[in-house]
């Protein structure tokens, strides 16, 4: 049975959108590949090289220090491991299910228990902080980091602090991190969704500690004819804890090679001997499961098998609704006597309901809770490969009506459209990257206000030469703050970092943080979407504008446009001068904000639509240049983000996965890996905690919010009524999101003659306001039921009846 298939009924009639890709028959008789390079070029000349960047500087603040190993290529800078390449290097990651951490000895754990620790929590481990607020839901919900771990990997010659040091890091989803002690190591290879935590031990004793506190029952057995060690730990509090132990040249007997000791809550078990080469791994099997004996028999089969690395090995488009990407995990085998056991990895729950191929047959009954994403389920498969359907590919530019505005509604467009056109559209005056990129994404949608709305290529096109003004200083650099190219890092970075006064701990969050890869996707999206409808305008208005005309805006300022897409999303090895997929997480389907922190939750991302809008501006900008794998990977990328966002994000939907406590708030506010919390990096308020998940509001909005669930959040925080909302510019957001159920209310707001454009957000004009409610009230009322498809088979979605478009 498949997956559901979510069918939208679009705001782009095929008539006025790009048609995708053009001749989709001849483009389809085999999957596009994604993967391809977008290109392999250096970088344009305009970005001056940046060698070395400040955190390397010797008068750094420690935390804000990278410890990155030798090497050649760029490196990540947003995955899940940034905490064990930067500042203390003591903070948790998660690979997921478990966490681990690194244990020095120093600190609360005590001397004995220096190592890599495991840890992992149920779900009825959560946290939870009530409001402040009054509400009903709880403002934030976290699991535990500093208790004792599950399992702590030691060793015998591991004196405090052992040496630490992590590989470099350039794959998406694994780390190598190396304990040294004596003349010896341990390594453990991190990667997401591993099923056991495993160290391989180098010349060293093995020792491992187990929080166990009394009442536990241990045995131990040899397995496969003494090939390994079977050490069985349960635990009072109904969960299992699974040790296996191989190592070259030994015949196991279950007997006294291994030694246990009972400190406290604690178990500890030494080996007898020092082992030139040794495998660990260890595993969980939850207290909540109904299938303990088989997820144990499950743990078994695949006991001696491990990834040291892993890719996206596969991306592809099948055709104009379908796409796939598969993640593939590489074995490591070091022992020499053969190869031990089968492939199991963890899935996510939007893994899970989008499973394809043979992984979709090798699902097992096997689950452990991840942080804040729901149960994961084990596949036993080294390719997890997804399919997702019903990618947005008839949402294009503008509104793409079946039939034309009112003509009153027109008049009014046409004449506040004139009006802002008279103004600045110019961006050199706002502040910083972000603000100046939403400034000229603003000045581009007025321009396809003109053209999509009023119907007047002549007021367009004076449009679009006032707006290809305003673009072109950014084009040569010649704005504040510059564009640097940063060899170390393989990316984009504002100069304000080292323009800006004071201490290196002042200046790390200069513009947003942007020199330490922070929000990239955010501040450079707009740039792709700006350049993305001043091309597709261009071309629409004279057919010789296209990208095939050396001459044409599009041709001219291409490598420009595309080196963002190059930067946050990358798809390619094959591109060595940035690093692939920056801030898109293959994993957990959506972007991570956060870049070269060390931060004790991990990752975070407080804007879900700005990275739906960072997809949604490659699609566009894929469509006007005629790029059909860019356009392909923003549809397959929003397609993936439909899902994961629905279910980690936006905790008001039918399809969240988040708890219960924490569904009235509607989105989350700050997801983090090991936290939710109701909040904002900049404001406390209301309005502006969820209006962040809200912009900017453009034709993919629908997709991605249904809007029965913009509907229920809106009555739900202001009673369904504008006048409730405090009077600022967030007022404005919330009324772009209005106009996707109520259009009549928000174009009363927007086009009301007293209107005060104080209350425009600043990347939000007038223009597009009216367009997009005016269009919203052509296309309310027309959306169909959605056609009932086979239900998702899972029991935490089992209440999920499709999205209500």
């Amino acid at each position: 049975m498949r997956p559901t298939i979510f069918v939208v009924v679009s705001l782009i009639t095929t008539a006025q959108a790009l048609p995708l890709f053009g001749a989709i028959a001849d483009l389809f008789k085999k999957p596009l590949d994604l993967l391809t390079p977008v290109s392999t070029d250096n970088p344009l000349p305009i970005f001056q090289t940046q060698e070395k960047h400040p955190c390397t500087e010797p008068k750094q603040e420690p935390q804000n220090v990278c410890h990155m190993a030798e090497g050649q290529g760029p490196m990540h800078t947003n995955k899940y491991y940034q905490n064990f390449v930067m500042g203390f290097q003591n903070q948790t990651v998660f690979p997921l299910p478990y966490g681990i951490r690194w244990e020095d000895g120093i600190g609360g754990s005590g001397p004995d228990q220096v190592g890599m620790a495991v840890v992992h929590h149920e779900a009825d481990a959560r946290i939870f902080i009530k409001s402040t607020t009054g509400s009903a839901a709880s403002k934030r919900y976290s699991l535990p980091l500093g208790d004792p771990a599950l399992i702590n990997f030691s060793a015998k010659e591991f004196t405090p602090p052992p040496k630490f040091s992590a590989s470099r890091p350039t794959d998406q989803f694994c780390l190598n991190v190396t304990l040294t002690g004596g003349d010896g190591n341990m390594r453990m290879p991190v990667c997401q969704g591993m099923a056991f935590a495993t160290a391989v031990y180098t010349k060293l004793t093995p020792r491992i500690f187990i929080r166990a506190p009394p009442g536990y029952v241990i045995t131990q057995a040899a397995g496969s004819d003494g090939r390994f060690l079977k050490i069985r730990i349960q635990l009072k509090d109904g969960n299992i804890v699974l040790l296996y132990i191989f190592s070259d040249g030994k015949k196991w007997t279950g007997g006294d090679d291994a030694q246990f000791k009972a400190v406290g809550d604690t178990v500890e078990i030494m080996m007898k001997d020092k082992y030139e080469g040794a495998i660990i791994q260890g595993s969980k099997v939850s207290k909540g499961s109904k299938t303990m004996k088989e997820d144990e028999a499950a743990y078994d089969r695949a006991a001696g098998w491990y990834p040291g690395s892993a890719a996206l090995s596969s991306m592809k488009l099948n055709n104009e609704n379908t796409g796939s990407y598969t993640i593939s995990y590489y074995r490591e085998n070091i022992l020499k006597e053969g190869i031990f056991g089968g492939p199991l990895v963890y899935g996510l729950p939007h893994h899970i309901a989008a499973l394809s191929g043979n992984a979709k047959e090798k699902k097992t009954s096997l689950k452990l809770d991840s942080r804040v994403n729901g149960p994961m389920t084990a596949v036993s498969s080294a390719d997890l490969e997804m399919t997702e359907d019903g990618l947005p590919n008839k949402v294009a530019f503008g509104l793409g009506l079946e039939k034309d505005i009112s003509q009153a509604d027109k008049d009014v467009v046409k004449e506040v459209v004139k009006k802002e056109m008279a103004e600045d559209l110019t961006a050199l005056k706002a502040e910083g990257t972000y603000f100046k990129g939403k400034k000229l994404a603003r000045s581009a949608y007025i321009c396809l206000s003109a053209w999509d709305a009023v119907k007047d290529e002549g007021l367009t096109k004076e449009c679009l030469d006032k707006v290809k003004a305003a673009f072109d200083p950014f084009t040569k650099n010649a704005v504040t703050p510059k564009l640097f190219y940063d060899s170390m890092f393989g990316g984009i970075v504002s100069d304000a970092y080292h323009t800006q006064p004071g201490k290196p701990a002042e200046k790390i969050n200069a513009d947003f943080g942007n020199m330490f890869y922070n929000d990239h996707h955010f501040h450079y999206s707009y740039f792709i979407q700006a350049g993305a409808v001043i091309a597709w305008l261009d071309g629409q208005i004279d057919k010789k504008a296209k990208i095939d005309n050396k001459d044409s805006w599009a041709a001219k300022n291409k490598d420009y446009i595309n080196t963002f897409i190059r930067e946050t999303a990358n798809p390619s090895p094959g591109d060595s001068k940035f690093t692939p997929f920056r801030n898109f997480d293959w994993f957990h389907g959506h972007s991570w904000a956060a870049g070269l922190y060390e931060f004790g939750d991990g990752r975070n991302e407080e804007s879900s639509s700005e990275d739906y809008n960072y997809a949604y501006g490659m699609r566009l900008w894929g469509a006007a240049i005629d790029d059909n794998a860019i356009e392909g990977r923003g549809l397959l990328m929003l397609g993936i983000m439909r899902k994961s966002m629905n279910m980690y994000m936006l905790t008001g939907s039918q399809l969240s996965v988040q708890p219960q406590e924490v569904k009235g708030n509607f989105v989350c506010g700050i997801l983090w890996e090991n936290s939710v919390d109701y909040a904002t990096w900049f404001s406390p308020a209301v309005e502006a905690i969820q209006g962040i998940h809200m912009i900017p509001t453009t034709p993919i909005s629908e997709y991605i919010r249904d809007p029965a669930f913009a509907k229920a959040e809106f009555q739900g925080t202001y009673g369904g009524k504008l006048d409730k909302m405090p009077v600022n510019p967030w007022k404005s957001i919330w009324a772009m999101n209005v106009a996707t159920f109520d259009p009549n209310v928000a174009w009363d707001f927007f086009s009301n003659k007293a209107f005060d454009k104080k209350l425009l957000d600043d990347g939000l004009s007038q223009s597009w306001a009216v367009a997009f409610t005016a269009g919203m009230k052509v296309t309310v009322g027309k959306r169909g039921a959605p056609k009932k498809r086979d239900a998702l088979p899972e029991p935490m979605l089992s209440n999920f009846t499709g999205l209500s478009w």
